[in-house]
């Protein structure tokens, strides 16, 4: 029998990859505002959890790491910390460790980034398709024009990998581009978090020129489209254990709340809509589980994406649901269920199918 990442998670390694994500929260707990992405990062790699991430020296390793880190971002709470993290750790990296044989720019990027120097800002869009503006060459350089999909940016994001398609290439030939380049122009910009450090932004390339060592090679769509599923699998991982927590903050404020001398949560009426929304937890769980197990199947993408919704969706209902059940106080802007429940709404910019697309036309 195949061992699946189901499984695996009852493993005694799957327990003590879990400690030491756990170990490492407990060390250095955010004081006052949850980490950037950049210090979430420099942390992973400060305990030695980056290494087992980018080379685990098994699969059933590489799978438990993914999963116990988008369950670990997850527990900060900011889901625009959490998708960039997962962006670099997952899509980022490994493009540039592919490209770097070729590329001693792709190189830098790559170290940087695993020590937390640079980021990338993510283009709303699916992994493996070009965007939408042209690139030509005019001798060394690369002149480049038009706008992009909608990008999540950070206050600690420093540049764009750009997937463009090029006259002489069937493959995507991939640009690296400081934010800060001349001829980059953000239209608008939306944030996306209670801190403001985190916005959606329409961008546009007017005339922008870039060097031949901006260019950092060309891959096939294939490849980056794998790593972009994976990142959305873990994605879904990730809301799920949000919603996991959300409901069991419910759960827990309906057992201490009293009326008539007895908990709420005896009442038969939220017992049943509890008992829904485990369910549908539970089983959205499994999809995910599922999904990141069809890496190398033919269907990952559309399991990749139809776990990213399954999830996405779910929090929507379980941050709504829980905020209602929790009554009047937790409508307050200092309340957790309203967080998470902004936090929700706020994740809906990051999915290339729903509203970010809808938008971006």
């Amino acid at each position: 029998m195949k061992t699946t990442t189901h499984s695996l998670l009852s493993s005694e390694l799957s327990n003590s990859i879990a400690a030491a994500f756990t170990h490492t929260t407990n060390l250095h707990s955010p004081v006052n505002t949850p980490p950037a992405p950049h210090e979430l990062i420099r942390l992973l790699g400060e305990t030695r959890l980056v290494a087992a991430l980018i080379d685990p020296g098994s699969h059933e390793s590489l799978l438990l790491h993914q999963v116990h880190l988008a369950n670990w971002l997850a527990g900060f709470g900011v889901s625009a910390a959490t998708d960039l993290a997962l962006h670099q750790l997952c899509t980022v990296y490994p493009l540039l460790k592919h490209l770097s044989a070729g590329s001693a720019n792709a190189r830098a990027l790559a170290t940087q980034l695993l020590h937390a120097e640079k980021l990338a800002a993510r283009i709303i869009q699916p992994w493996g398709h070009a965007t939408n503006p042209s690139a030509r060459q005019t001798g060394k350089h690369w002149i480049i024009q038009g706008e992009l999909p909608l990008c999540l940016v950070g206050v600690d994001t420093e540049y764009l990998l750009i997937p463009l398609t090029t006259p002489d290439s069937s493959a995507l030939a991939i640009f690296c581009l400081p934010l800060g380049t001349t001829g980059l122009k953000i239209l608008a910009r939306a944030p996306v978090s209670a801190s403001g450090d985190y916005f959606i932004a329409r961008i546009s390339l007017e005339n922008v020129q870039l060097t031949e060592a901006q260019h950092l090679g060309s891959v096939d769509s294939d490849f980056m489209q794998q790593r972009g599923n994976t990142q959305l699998t873990l994605a879904a991982i990730a809301q799920n254990h949000t919603s996991e927590t959300v409901l069991t903050t419910s759960i827990e404020f309906l057992r201490k709340r009293l009326a008539n001398n007895a908990p709420l949560l005896k009442l038969d009426v939220l017992q049943q809509r509890l008992a829904a929304l485990r369910a549908k937890l539970s089983m959205a769980q499994a999809l995910a589980f599922s999904a990141l197990d069809a890496q190398e199947a033919h269907n990952f993408t559309q399991l990749a994406h139809a776990s990213y919704e399954n999830s996405r969706q779910l929090l929507q209902t379980i941050s709504g649901e829980c905020l209602h059940l929790g009554g009047i106080n937790h409508y307050r802007n200092d309340s957790e269920l309203a967080d998470a429940y902004q936090e929700a709404r706020w994740n809906n910019f990051f999915s290339a199918y729903t509203p970010a697309a809808v938008l971006a036309d």
